[in-house]
C-alpha cells in the first residue's frame, strides 16, 4: 500500500532545515549582539572609571592648587601686617626718643629729677631765675673754694711724745688713774647667798643610820654640784637606834662643814634659824 505522504517527507525536512538554520543564525546574532552590547558598555563603564579617576586626580590637583595658593596668600598677609607692626613700632620708638631728648634738654643741667619727674631744687638755684625766666641781678658770684691747707702727717711715736710733753710724765699720769679708780668692795658670804635661788632639790634622811645618813648626804652634795644646782635641802630625823635625843643632826653638820672645807659648800644653815627648832638644813653650794 502506498502511502499518500511519502512524497512529502523531503519538503517537510527541508522546512524543518530551514526553521533550524534560521533559529540557530538568529540565535547566534542574538548572542553576538549581546556579547557586542556587553563589551560596549564594559568598555562605556571602563572609560568612565578612567574619566572618574582623571576628573578625582584634577579635582585634588585643583584643590591642592587652591589650598598651596591660600597659603601663599595668608602668608603673604601675615608677613606684611608683621612688616606693619614692626614699623609702627619702630617709629613709636623714635617719637618716645626724641621726646625724651626735647625734654632733657629743655631742663637745666644743676637741677635734680625724682622719680615722679618734678625737679629738686639746690642751694645753688635762683628761684627768681626759675619763676620768670630772667636772671636775678643780685645774684653773687660763686667765689672759688679755698682748700685747706695739707697738714704733714705725724706718726704715732711723734703723737704719744707730743702727748706727754703736754700733760707731763707718763707714770704720773698712770698713778693718777689708779687712784681715781675706786676698789671694788667684796661682797660677804650672806649677802652672795641673797642672790641664790630657793632649794632646788632635797633628800630625806629618815630611816637612815648614821653611817648611810653620811654617805648619802656626801654622794647628794657632789651630784648636785656637778649638775650646777646652787642650793639644797637636807632633812634630817631622830635616826635609828638613838635612844635620847637626835644624833643626825649633829653628824650631818659636821659633814656638810668638812664638804666646807673642801670648796663644794658655800655656807649652810638651819631652815628656822635653830638646829633644836629644825628638822632641814640648807646648803648653799659653791659655783663653777
Amino acid at each position: 500500500m502506498i502511502n499518500p505522504f511519502q512524497h512529502d517527507q523531503p519538503v517537510k525536512k527541508s522546512i524543518f532545515h530551514r526553521i533550524r538554520k534560521f533559529l540557530v543564525n538568529f540565535f547566534r546574532k542574538k548572542r553576538s549582539s549581546v556579547i557586542e552590547t556587553e563589551k560596549v558598555e564594559k568598555q562605556v563603564s571602563d572609560t568612565d572609571i578612567v574619566s572618574q579617576k582623571e576628573s578625582r586626580k584634577t579635582g585634588d590637583e585643583i584643590s591642592k592648587k587652591a589650598d598651596s595658593d591660600a597659603s601663599q596668600d595668608y602668608d603673604a598677609v601675615l608677613r606684611e601686617a608683621s612688616k606693619k607692626k614692626y614699623s609702627q613700632r619702630k617709629a613709636d620708638r623714635e617719637r618716645r626718643r626724641q621726646e625724651n631728648e626735647r625734654i632733657i634738654s629743655a631742663r637745666q643741667p644743676s637741677q635734680k629729677i625724682s622719680k615722679n619727674g618734678i625737679s629738686i631744687l639746690g642751694k645753688d638755684d635762683d628761684l627768681v631765675e626759675l619763676f620768670t625766666g630772667k636772671k636775678s641781678e643780685k645774684k653773687s658770684e660763686k667765689k672759688p673754694e679755698e682748700k685747706p691747707e695739707e697738714k704733714p702727717e705725724m706718726n704715732f711715736a711723734e703723737m704719744f711724745e707730743k702727748s706727754l710733753d703736754e700733760n707731763g710724765d707718763f707714770q704720773t699720769i698712770l698713778q693718777e688713774k689708779e687712784d681715781s679708780l675706786s676698789p671694788v668692795k667684796a661682797l660677804t658670804v650672806m649677802e652672795r647667798i641673797k642672790a641664790y635661788p630657793d632649794p632646788e632639790d632635797e633628800i630625806d634622811l629618815h630611816g637612815y643610820t648614821a653611817r648611810e645618813a653620811k654617805a648619802k648626804t656626801e654622794i647628794f652634795i657632789q651630784n648636785a654640784h656637778y649638775k650646777g644646782i646652787q642650793t639644797l635641802r637636807i632633812i634630817v630625823g631622830k635616826g635609828l637606834h638613838s635612844q635620847s635625843k637626835a644624833v643626825l643632826p649633829d653628824i650631818i653638820e659636821k659633814k656638810v662643814a668638812c664638804l666646807k672645807k673642801g670648796n663644794l659648800v658655800l655656807t649652810f644653815q638651819w631652815e628656822n634659824r635653830g638646829k633644836l627648832k629644825s628638822g632641814a638644813m640648807i646648803v648653799y653650794l659653791t659655783q663653777t
